[in-house]
């Protein structure tokens, strides 16, 4: 009888030791979160890391240091983003977010799975069609390219970089009249958007005969100092 008191006793201790060492992890992860939300990423690493010490199957403690990562423009955030899919293979973001570390990585063939599951699980997700799209470009798969980045823009009319990026491929793809209409409606959208906007907007206008249009965004990309610009000024302009 005294034998099994204590076999009892012991499992009580064994069940109050994991609850004490799940709540703990669930401290460190919610003081990791306060100080994401507070910019002090190293901190919050610090946090995630000692909650995924304590609970190895801690799902969100990956995906928030995958997040910290991200910010800290830290390629390791991968591993983090590929153990959250493990523990959750519906995770439509972490998918998203793994395929754009891939892309700032120029791993554009080996990102293009990662947008693909993200649209078969979040089909409305421009984002993901933005960065395929851009995948695509980068991999000189114009056409599809143009239709991934379109679709994005169906989902998201005021989508600024999709038409930007629109505008470059149809410009690499010499339809220079589409690009045209892309540029005008990036500048349009945000005039600020990128310092060589008004320069391709510019040499695209120039190939469809806008002259004078041309040499107007040729101005602008000079004074926003694309100094590029200025040859174009010379060439065309004088």
């Amino acid at each position: 009888m005294q034998s099994v008191y204590r076999i009892y006793l012991f499992l009580l201790f064994i069940i109050a030791s994991v609850s004490v060492q799940a709540q703990t992890a669930k401290t460190y992860f919610e003081n990791g979160s306060i100080k994401f939300r507070l910019k002090k990423y190293d901190q919050a690493i610090a946090d995630f890391t000692k909650a995924i010490e304590l609970k190895p199957d801690f799902t969100d403690a990956y995906y928030f240091r995958a997040l910290v990562k991200l910010r800290l423009k830290d390629s390791s955030s991968i591993s983090d983003f590929t153990k959250t899919i493990e523990l959750d293979p519906k995770n439509a973001k972490a998918y998203s977010f793994r395929g754009g570390v891939k892309f700032t990585l120029k791993h554009y063939q080996e990102a293009l799975p990662d947008f693909d599951k993200t649209i078969s699980l979040l089909p409305n997700y421009e984002q993901a069609y933005f960065y395929k799209g851009s995948c695509l470009m980068e991999l000189k798969n114009y056409d599809e390219s143009i239709v991934q980045l379109t679709k994005a823009i169906e989902l998201k009319p005021d989508y600024t970089a999709a038409y930007y990026q629109r505008a470059i491929t149809q410009y690499l793809k010499k339809d220079y009249s589409a690009a045209v209409l892309d540029f005008d409606k990036t500048a349009q959208l945000d005039s600020t958007y990128s310092i060589r906007l008004f320069y391709f907007s510019g040499d695209a206008k120039i190939k469809v005969g806008q002259k004078e249009a041309a040499c107007a965004d040729f101005k602008k990309s000079l004074d926003a100092g694309y100094k590029p610009a200025e040859e174009m000024i010379k060439k065309y302009c004088q």
